[in-house]
């Protein structure tokens, strides 16, 4: 019975892991050698060799239409928020997917239980999936969309930089200050995630120098395969995830209540002098920058192999 009460807390919402993709890639990349390789729009034609499922009401964006050119660099960051424009939601991958909100945090997420011998999620197999897809393109020669999978797959990698993305809630959280009741965890977890992400993004739009410092603080993650390194990422942030949570309810302890509370960037700066803030900004900038290190470990890996 405690082990199904267990299973129903970790189920998740379909909140995305970094609200700030593009800005995050573009702060981390912005020191790589080689992007600005200029590239040709080319039209999509990898149906037949990507046949995994996709939302059926998915359109593709072309952006980028002003630039008179186009740089592999341009292509990385404009495209990083991409699988969380529909390209994964109203899909019926796996019995287990209400663990995790849904396809989309199927796809996005890897929650961990028992010391990491069970995961709920796929995103490691999705960066994989996205870069075996832009090195084919590119042994095309089509090095537009080899950049924009390889934007894709940064984007699964980058995923799982985010702590609160390997731990939906603290075990003593749900058993203590909300006695089991599955319904008040659920949604005070949701306060926590939405608004952590929304004040990240905030941060990252209002270009908070200790954050961008964090991403381009230098140095670079190699790994093997690329699904590794995300596995890697995520058990490397997994330990910050139960005490970034508390803090946010330290710093912002209105989202304790079990209504839903969407926060806008204005209710942020009364909080700046909260004696937990600095902790928690401390936490934030570790996370970005090991997602900054992994993501130019992705990009520096593509080039080494193809390139």
């Amino acid at each position: 019975m405690f082990l199904l009460l267990f299973l129903f807390w970790l189920r998740g919402t379909p909140v995305q892991a970094w609200n700030g993709h593009k800005q995050i890639s573009a702060h981390a990349l912005s020191s790589v050698q080689g992007l600005d390789q200029v590239v040709e729009k080319t039209p999509y034609t990898y149906d037949i060799v990507d046949n995994e499922q996709y939302n059926p009401s998915f359109e593709l964006k072309y952006l980028l239409k002003e630039l008179p050119e186009i740089r592999a660099y341009d292509v990385l960051v404009s495209y990083a928020q991409e699988p969380d424009w529909g390209l994964d939601s109203d899909l019926e991958l796996h019995t287990l997917q209400i663990l995790t909100g849904g396809s989309q945090g199927w796809r996005h997420q890897r929650y961990t239980i028992f010391g990491g011998q069970i995961a709920f999620g796929t995103a490691p197999q999705r960066a994989q999936h996205f870069y075996d897809l832009a090195q084919y393109a590119y042994s095309l020669g089509d090095t537009y969309w080899a950049y924009r999978f390889l934007s894709r797959s940064m984007h699964y990698l980058q995923d799982m930089g985010q702590p609160l993305h390997s731990l939906p809630l603290p075990t003593a959280d749900f058993v203590f200050q909300h006695k089991l009741s599955l319904k008040k965890a659920a949604r005070v977890g949701e306060n926590v995630h939405h608004n952590l992400e929304s004040f990240i993004l905030s941060q990252l739009t209002g270009e908070r120098q200790s954050f961008i410092d964090a991403l381009e603080v230098g140095g670079t993650k190699s790994f093997g395969s690329v699904s590794q390194g995300a596995v890697e990422l995520n058990q490397a942030v997994r330990p910050m995830a139960e005490r970034q949570y508390f803090l946010v309810l330290k710093v912002w302890p209105d989202l304790a209540e079990p209504t839903s509370i969407r926060m806008n960037f204005s209710n942020y700066a009364p909080n700046e002098t909260n004696p937990h803030m600095e902790e928690l900004l401390s936490i934030i900038g570790d996370s970005l920058t090991l997602t900054a290190q992994y993501s130019r470990g992705l990009i520096e890996k593509f080039q080494a192999e193809n390139c």
